[in-house]
């Protein structure tokens, strides 16, 4: 059976993919990306080689926009390099195929993007000034901050009150309306929403976050009394590639001070998209009240 009888685009349409991205890619900036892991954290650096076989490396530091520019193009590169060797195997049996997912593609990508974004890599683009800049957020009126492990001086009020960069990945799953106002991403996360304004905490919704160099956005950050944050992930069953990006987070988290037990609670959601409230309440009470030894 060839790859026309099992579903695979014909060669004009792979012609015209690989046209597409070798235009893209010529809007792209010079160099490729370097990650390298450094006492857990991830360092970036931009790879040039300005004189014939001689290789400059510049730190890029926090600069996450340059630094999901240049993932991007290592995705393209990875994904016409697959197109133009399936061109030349139309004829040839399925095995010989290499899949153009954009999972596979980044199963591909060299192991330390990992500690990225895998969404905003395959979405970020550049085209000169006119830029769709990487998801989750870049609006430009509210700067991504750096994780924090406390409120610092602020009062709790004034920290639950204050402008923060929200999340604006998807916004149409923002469907979920509490009582209060704020819309939320799933029946899950609006009833802790409810839960957290009943017990009297003071939280933030789906703010976006550089934690160890990568951008992430908790569902919940929320105040304890003493000033200190509790991180709090809601979670559903989408399976292997959902939790593979949990499990990046999560290391994420832990390397910035962000641990289960201490100041980070994972809940799940139900079969239906709920959630166990009764046991959701218990386990706020407990981390964010301080009673561990009911968790």
């Amino acid at each position: 059976m060839n790859i026309y009888e099992q579903g695979f685009s014909g060669p004009s349409i792979l012609r015209g993919e690989r046209d597409k991205i070798k235009r893209e890619l010529r809007r792209m900036p010079k160099g490729r990306l370097l990650i390298q892991i450094n006492r857990g954290k991830a360092e970036y650096y931009r790879v040039t080689y300005p004189e014939a076989g001689k290789r400059k490396r510049a730190w890029i530091g926090n600069d996450m926009i340059s630094v999901y520019k240049l993932a991007h193009k290592a995705f393209l590169e990875e994904k016409l390099k697959r197109v133009e060797f399936n061109i030349k195997l139309l004829e040839k049996p399925e095995n010989s195929w290499q899949p153009l997912s954009d999972q596979a593609i980044l199963l591909a990508l060299p192991k330390h993007f990992e500690t990225l974004d895998f969404s905003a890599i395959v979405n970020t683009t550049y085209a000169g000034k006119k830029e769709n800049r990487p998801n989750p957020c870049f609006d430009g009126t509210v700067p991504v901050r750096d994780a924090q492990l406390t409120i610092g001086n602020m009062d709790i009020d004034e920290w639950g009150s204050m402008p923060y960069c929200a999340n604006t990945k998807y916004p149409e799953h923002l469907k979920h309306r509490t009582s209060f106002g704020p819309l939320c991403r799933s029946k899950g996360e609006a009833a802790i929403a409810e839960l957290c304004r009943k017990l009297g905490f003071r939280f933030h919704y789906d703010e976006t976050l550089f934690v160890c160099g990568r951008l992430c956005s908790p569902d919940f950050i929320i105040a304890r009394a003493d000033g200190s944050l509790v991180y709090l992930e809601h979670r559903g069953w989408k399976g292997e590639s959902y939790e593979r990006g949990n499990m990046n987070k999560d290391t994420c988290y832990f390397n910035a001070g962000i641990r289960q037990g201490n100041n980070y609670l994972i809940t799940f959601e139900t079969e239906d998209g709920g959630i166990d409230l009764k046991l959701a309440e218990m386990q706020l009470r407990a981390i964010v009240e301080g009673h561990s030894d009911t968790m």
